[in-house]
C-alpha cells in the first residue's frame, strides 16, 4: 500500500471508530467530568474522547484488518504526539495569561491542560510499548506506569 493510500486508509478508519464512539457517548447521556485512567485526576472531554476513538481503533484493527495493525498504531502514535505539542502550546498560553493577570479563574483549566498531557503521552508510550498487541487495557498501563513516565 503506497502512503498516499495509507494516510486515507488511516484517516478512515478512525473516522469509522470515531463514529462508533461518539454515538454512545451521545447514547448514554452521561456528561461528568472525565478522568484520567487511574481516576484520580480530571482531563478534558476532547482527551477523554481521543482516547477512546484510539482504544476503538485498536479493538477494529485487531480484529478486522489485523495485517495493517501496525500502520494504524503508529498513526495513532503520530496523532497523540501532536495532540501532545498542541497541549503544551495551549499551556504555555495559559501560563502567560495568568502570569500577566489576564485570566483569573483559569487555575483549573490550566491543571487539566497539565493532566491531559500526562494522559497523552502515557497513552504514547502505551501505543509504543504495547501497540494492543496484548491484552492489557490502556487503564492498567496508566496505573502501573504513570509514575516512571509523568513524575
Amino acid at each position: 500500500m503506497k502512503l498516499s493510500d495509507l494516510i486515507i486508509f488511516s484517516s478512515a478508519f478512525e473516522i469509522a471508530a470515531f463514529s462508533q464512539v461518539y454515538s454512545k457517548a451521545i447514547s448514554d447521556k452521561k456528561f461528568e467530568q472525565p478522568k484520567s485512567p487511574d481516576g484520580l485526576k480530571d482531563i478534558s472531554h476532547s482527551v477523554d474522547l481521543s482516547i477512546k476513538v484510539g482504544e476503538m481503533s485498536l479493538k477494529m484493527a485487531k480484529e478486522d484488518v489485523p495485517v495493517h495493525r501496525i500502520h494504524l498504531t503508529r498513526y495513532l502514535i503520530q496523532n497523540f504526539k501532536l495532540i501532545v505539542r498542541k497541549i503544551e502550546e495551549d499551556i504555555e498560553l495559559f501560563r502567560r495569561a495568568i502570569a500577566a493577570g489576564k485570566c483569573e479563574g483559569c487555575d483549573r483549566d490550566l491543571t487539566i491542560f497539565e493532566n491531559d498531557k500526562k494522559t497523552c503521552i502515557a497513552y504514547v508510550e502505551y501505543l509504543i510499548r504495547n501497540g494492543g498487541f496484548d491484552d492489557e487495557s490502556f487503564a492498567n498501563f496508566f496505573k502501573k506506569y504513570s509514575t516512571v513516565f509523568l513524575d
